[in-house]
C-alpha cells in the first residue's frame, strides 16, 4: 500500500499547490496503486487493521510532502535551514509525548547506558544519514514536484522489498502470484511516470492558461 503515498500527494498538490494533474502522472499513478493492492491481496502476512494503518500513514507522508513543498515554494531559505527548523520544532512534541507518558524515557535512558559500543556507533551513524536525508529532501522539494519526491520515494521501498527477500528467503512463502504481479506493476507505474511523454508544450500552454504556474515533476 505503499503506492498510496504518491497518489495521495498528487491529489493534495492538485488541491492546495494548484498543480494540474495531467493524464500521464494519473495513468502512471492509478497503475501503482493497482499493484500495491494486487500486493497485498497476495500477501499472507496482510490483514484489514494493517491495511488500514498503512493508508493512513501514506495520507500523513503525502500532506508532510505537500506541506514541504508548499513552504519551500514560499520561504526565502536553504535546505539545511528547512532541515533544523523542522527538527527544532519537533522538540516540543517529542517532550509531550513524554509528559503524557506514549514513551517510557527513563527505561530508554537505562537501555542507552548499558548499550554497547556498537549500539551506540550504529546510533550515532543513523542519526547523520536522518540528518542527510532531512536536507536532501529539501533540497529535492526545491527542484521538482512533491509528486515526484513521492515517487523517488517509492523506488527505495520496491529495492527495500527485493533486498528483503533476497536477505530473508523464508519470506518467500507469504507470497503468491498476485503479489508478484503486483510488485510488477508497482514498479512499471515508476517507469511510466519517468519515462512516458508528457503532453506537447503547447497543449499544455493552453490548458492551463490562467491557471499557477506548473510544477515540474
Amino acid at each position: 500500500m505503499a503506492n498510496l503515498g504518491p497518489f495521495w500527494t498528487a491529489l493534495l498538490e492538485t488541491v492546495i499547490l494548484k498543480a494540474p494533474l495531467n493524464p500521464r502522472t494519473l495513468f502512471s499513478l492509478l497503475i501503482g496503486v493497482l499493484g500495491s493492492t494486487l500486493y497485498a491481496m497476495g500477501d499472507a502476512n496482510s490483514d484489514l487493521e494493517g491495511l488500514f494503518w498503512v493508508g493512513s500513514n501514506a495520507l500523513l507522508v503525502a500532506f508532510t510532502s505537500v506541506s514541504e513543498k508548499y513552504v519551500v515554494r514560499n520561504v526565502d531559505q536553504a535546505a539545511l535551514g528547512f532541515s533544523l527548523y523542522r527538527n527544532a520544532v519537533a522538540i516540543p512534541l517529542l517532550w509531550i509525548l513524554m509528559t503524557v507518558g506514549m514513551e517510557n524515557f527513563g527505561g530508554a535512558l537505562e537501555a542507552f547506558s548499558k548499550a554497547s559500543s556498537f549500539c551506540w556507533s550504529v546510533f550515532a551513524a543513523s542519526t547523520v544519514f536522518s540528518a542527510a536525508a532531512g536536507l536532501f529532501i529539501f533540497t529535492l522539494q526545491g527542484r521538482v514536484s512533491a509528486t515526484t519526491t513521492q515517487i523517488a520515494s517509492l523506488c527505495y521501498k520496491l529495492a527495500t522489498t527485493v533486498l528483503s527477500l533476497v536477505v530473508f528467503p523464508q519470506a518467500r512463502k507469504d507470497l503468491g502470484w498476485m503479489a508478484v504481479l503486483g510488485y510488477s506493476l508497482s514498479t512499471l507505474s515508476v517507469a511510466l511516470y519517468v519515462f512516458l511523454p508528457a503532453l506537447p508544450a503547447k497543449r499544455v500552454a493552453t490548458k492551463n492558461a490562467g491557471q499557477s504556474p506548473r510544477i515540474k515533476p
